[in-house]
């Protein structure tokens, strides 16, 4: 047993090191311009004229307003819903993007706005619920978030490599998509598994000192 999931650990480990080789200047570069991203929300939530009254709601992610709501919005296949419906969006904007040489420049503007998106979340978190209901939500979703970006950091280099051969040879003979939708599938299947944390989060954590604060009895 012992030595199985030393095995798998160091399969892992190959993996991964192979996939950075192969793919690590796309990578510094979406690193770079997630950081970016965050840094620009940081200057935007830290003027003093910016409060979360202020903030539009619509930059707000659903599952953590399903989470400070009444529990009829807080069920499982909710959360599992949100994060789905915004992979397969997100997923389709790259490859429309991608499309074309020059377009697929857009996607790392792109991946900046979702990092900033996700940095006004967790100003939101404090901001709006305080130290005592927010500083356990914020360490949560700073995980659940740091997860969710390095699925779409993945997701975007495998979108754009297998993009980048459609260009050259076409729909029909550029790549398998059998193995095309496979891996989508793959990724689909870990962003429903951090939806399933969030969900069990949820209610093991959350549920139990959130809503007296969120909504007083």
């Amino acid at each position: 047993m012992y030595m199985t999931v030393r095995r798998k650990i160091y399969d892992l480990k190959f993996f991964f090191g192979i996939q950075w080789l192969m793919h690590r200047r796309l990578l510094i570069w979406i690193g770079v311009f997630m950081l970016a991203g965050a840094t620009i929300a940081l200057i935007t939530v830290f003027n003093p004229g910016v409060n979360p009254e202020l903030i539009n709601r619509n930059l707000i992610d659903t599952n953590i307003l399903n989470i400070i709501t009444p529990i009829a919005r807080a069920s499982f296949g909710r959360f599992i819903a949100v994060r789905l419906i915004e992979f397969t969006m997100v997923a389709t904007f790259i490859f429309i993007l991608c499309q074309t040489k020059f377009t697929s420049l857009f996607v790392f503007p792109f991946i900046a706005f979702q990092a900033s998106t996700i940095t006004i979340n967790l100003y939101w978190i404090l901001a709006r619920l305080g130290l005592f209901g927010g500083t356990v939500l914020f360490i949560f979703y700073l995980i659940f978030f740091i997860l969710l970006l390095a699925v779409l950091a993945a997701k975007s280099v495998f979108i754009m490599k297998q993009c980048a051969i459609l260009r050259s040879y076409g729909f029909r003979r550029g790549i398998c998509w059998r193995g095309f939708t496979k891996t989508i599938c793959t990724f689909a299947l870990i962003v429903s598994f951090i939806a399933f944390l969030e969900w069990m989060s949820f209610w093991l954590v959350f549920s139990q000192f959130l809503w007296p604060v969120v909504f007083p009895m």
